[in-house]
């Protein structure tokens, strides 16, 4: 239903831009030209909105098309250990690890997933205190852990988890 509605409001915000601009083309009448420019603000704000959404679903339905490879993750945090040592120089980096730890995952989505967690610690995080990146083995599962000593989340309620929030 939500790709149903997405597609469907997407084609008819295409025809209302499209609207818009044939009367701004045609329009003489200086007086509506203000209201010109308040209707293709919001068609502008409706399809930054739609792309969220979209992307918020492409996201899941990516998941469920992921493409494993198998790799060893340890060293695939210490090639990017060099990365961010070089993009974050006030920041000391701390990386404890098992050898070896072979995962079957996606190694683009992966590496998304740690710079992501990198870029959140260095935004939130104390530069005069290190980033420690952990990963192991716990049972048949690999943890990846990225911590820093910062500012705390605003609400112990609110989902970090939910789409749209930040």
């Amino acid at each position: 239903i939500s790709d149903f509605l997405r597609h469907e409001l997407k084609n008819s915000l295409i025809g209302v831009t499209s609207s818009l601009e044939l009367i701004r083309r045609r329009n003489r009448n200086a007086d509506l030209a203000s209201y010109i420019d308040r209707a293709e603000n919001s068609t502008k704000f409706m399809k930054r909105l739609l792309d969220e959404a979209s992307a918020s679903t492409s996201l899941e339905s990516a998941l469920d098309n992921i493409q494993l490879e198998r790799f060893d993750l340890s060293h695939l945090v210490e090639d990017k250990l060099v990365e961010y040592r070089e993009m974050y120089p006030e920041y000391t980096f701390q990386f404890n690890t098992d050898d070896a730890l072979y995962v079957s995952c996606d190694v683009d989505r992966m590496v998304q997933v740690l710079d992501k967690l990198i870029n959140n610690a260095v935004e939130h995080g104390d530069s005069s205190f290190p980033l420690v990146i952990t990963l192991g083995k716990v049972d048949r599962s690999v943890v990846l852990k990225v911590s820093d000593i910062g500012d705390p989340l605003v609400s112990d309620e609110l989902d970090i988890f939910e789409p749209f929030v930040s």
